[in-house]
Protein backbone atom coordinates (compact mmCIF):
# COMPACT_ATOMS: atom_id res chain seq x y z
CA UNK A 1 0.00 0.00 0.00
CA UNK A 2 2.79 2.46 0.67
CA UNK A 3 4.54 1.88 -2.55
CA UNK A 4 0.84 2.80 -4.11
CA UNK A 5 0.87 5.89 -2.34
CA UNK A 6 4.64 6.57 -3.58
CA UNK A 7 4.15 5.91 -6.54
CA UNK A 8 1.02 7.95 -7.27
CA UNK A 9 3.16 11.06 -5.33
CA UNK A 10 5.61 10.60 -7.86
CA UNK A 11 2.97 10.29 -11.10
CA UNK A 12 1.57 13.53 -9.94
CA UNK A 13 4.86 15.08 -9.55
CA UNK A 14 5.92 14.43 -12.71
CA UNK A 15 2.70 15.76 -14.21
CA UNK A 16 3.01 18.47 -12.35
CA UNK A 17 6.19 19.58 -13.86
CA UNK A 18 5.58 18.86 -17.53
CA UNK A 19 2.88 20.70 -16.99
CA UNK A 20 4.65 23.80 -15.66
CA UNK A 21 7.29 23.26 -18.48
CA UNK A 22 4.62 22.93 -21.40
CA UNK A 23 2.56 26.55 -19.72
CA UNK A 24 6.46 27.72 -19.61
CA UNK A 25 7.33 27.55 -23.23
CA UNK A 26 3.63 28.80 -24.26
CA UNK A 27 5.08 32.44 -23.21
CA UNK A 28 4.56 35.15 -25.85
CA UNK A 29 7.84 35.61 -27.86
CA UNK A 30 8.93 38.86 -29.45
CA UNK A 31 8.48 38.31 -33.50
CA UNK A 32 11.78 38.11 -35.39
CA UNK A 33 12.20 39.96 -38.63
CA UNK A 34 13.15 37.24 -40.75
CA UNK A 35 14.40 39.39 -43.57
CA UNK A 36 17.28 41.54 -41.25
CA UNK A 37 20.73 40.40 -41.58
CA UNK A 38 22.87 40.84 -38.63
CA UNK A 39 25.40 43.23 -38.81
CA UNK A 40 28.97 41.87 -39.11
CA UNK A 41 31.32 44.18 -40.34
CA UNK A 42 31.94 47.64 -40.28
CA UNK A 43 34.00 49.75 -41.87
CA UNK A 44 34.64 53.40 -42.58
CA UNK A 45 36.77 54.88 -45.42
CA UNK A 46 37.47 58.18 -46.90
CA UNK A 47 37.43 57.19 -50.31
CA UNK A 48 38.39 60.73 -51.68
CA UNK A 49 39.88 63.41 -49.48
CA UNK A 50 39.52 67.14 -49.65
CA UNK A 51 39.79 68.02 -53.17
CA UNK A 52 39.58 71.20 -55.43
CA UNK A 53 37.96 70.56 -58.69
CA UNK A 54 37.52 73.16 -60.82
CA UNK A 55 35.78 71.20 -63.76
CA UNK A 56 35.74 68.05 -65.75
CA UNK A 57 34.77 64.67 -63.94
CA UNK A 58 36.68 62.96 -61.16
CA UNK A 59 36.79 59.40 -59.84
CA UNK A 60 38.62 57.64 -57.40
CA UNK A 61 40.82 54.63 -58.02
CA UNK A 62 40.26 51.08 -58.20
CA UNK A 63 42.04 49.21 -56.72
CA UNK A 64 42.28 52.12 -53.53
CA UNK A 65 44.29 51.00 -51.24
CA UNK A 66 44.96 52.12 -47.82
CA UNK A 67 47.82 52.13 -45.75
CA UNK A 68 46.84 49.15 -44.00
CA UNK A 69 47.02 47.26 -47.27
CA UNK A 70 42.93 46.78 -47.47
CA UNK A 71 41.81 47.55 -51.35
CA UNK A 72 38.61 50.49 -50.61
CA UNK A 73 37.22 49.72 -53.48
CA UNK A 74 36.29 45.98 -52.46
CA UNK A 75 32.67 45.68 -50.89
CA UNK A 76 32.88 42.27 -50.18
CA UNK A 77 31.41 40.57 -46.86
CA UNK A 78 29.35 43.64 -46.37
CA UNK A 79 25.19 43.57 -47.35
CA UNK A 80 25.43 47.79 -47.32
CA UNK A 81 27.19 50.82 -47.89
CA UNK A 82 26.36 53.89 -46.53
CA UNK A 83 28.10 57.02 -48.93
CA UNK A 84 28.55 60.63 -47.86
CA UNK A 85 29.71 63.53 -50.18
CA UNK A 86 30.18 66.87 -48.97
CA UNK A 87 30.72 69.76 -51.62
CA UNK A 88 31.19 73.19 -50.77
CA UNK A 89 31.32 75.44 -53.37
CA UNK A 90 31.97 78.76 -54.75
CA UNK A 91 29.76 81.22 -57.51
CA UNK A 92 28.04 79.07 -59.77
CA UNK A 93 28.33 75.25 -59.82
CA UNK A 94 26.52 72.12 -60.32
CA UNK A 95 28.47 69.14 -58.64
CA UNK A 96 26.96 65.19 -59.13
CA UNK A 97 27.96 62.21 -57.27
CA UNK A 98 26.92 58.90 -58.60
CA UNK A 99 27.66 55.32 -56.61
CA UNK A 100 29.02 53.09 -59.40
CA UNK A 101 29.70 49.22 -58.38
CA UNK A 102 32.24 46.92 -60.50
CA UNK A 103 32.63 43.40 -60.15
CA UNK A 104 35.76 42.94 -61.76
CA UNK A 105 37.55 46.47 -60.62
CA UNK A 106 37.16 46.99 -64.24
CA UNK A 107 34.01 47.62 -65.80
CA UNK A 108 31.96 50.11 -63.63
CA UNK A 109 28.24 50.68 -63.86
CA UNK A 110 25.86 53.37 -61.97
CA UNK A 111 24.22 51.84 -58.87
CA UNK A 112 20.83 52.07 -59.62
CA UNK A 113 16.94 51.13 -57.96
CA UNK A 114 13.67 50.52 -59.46
CA UNK A 115 10.82 52.33 -58.66
CA UNK A 116 6.88 51.97 -59.58
CA UNK A 117 5.32 54.63 -61.63
CA UNK A 118 1.65 55.30 -62.67
CA UNK A 119 1.88 52.89 -65.00
CA UNK A 120 5.40 50.91 -65.19
CA UNK A 121 8.23 50.39 -62.99
CA UNK A 122 11.40 53.09 -64.05
CA UNK A 123 15.25 52.32 -63.10
CA UNK A 124 16.66 55.55 -61.37
CA UNK A 125 20.38 55.92 -60.81
CA UNK A 126 21.71 56.58 -56.85
CA UNK A 127 23.02 60.20 -57.60
CA UNK A 128 22.79 63.07 -55.59
CA UNK A 129 23.17 66.38 -57.33
CA UNK A 130 24.18 69.94 -55.52
CA UNK A 131 24.24 73.47 -56.95
CA UNK A 132 25.76 77.11 -55.33
CA UNK A 133 21.69 78.06 -54.83
CA UNK A 134 21.05 74.76 -52.70
CA UNK A 135 18.35 73.13 -55.22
Amino acid sequence: MKTMRVGIAMFVLAAVLLGALAIANMAPVAAQDAFVEPVTVQRTYTIYGPTAVTTGTVNTASPNVDTYGRDMSISNGYSSADVFVTVDGTGTFTATSTVQLSADGTNWANADYESPTSSAIATNTIARTQTADGS
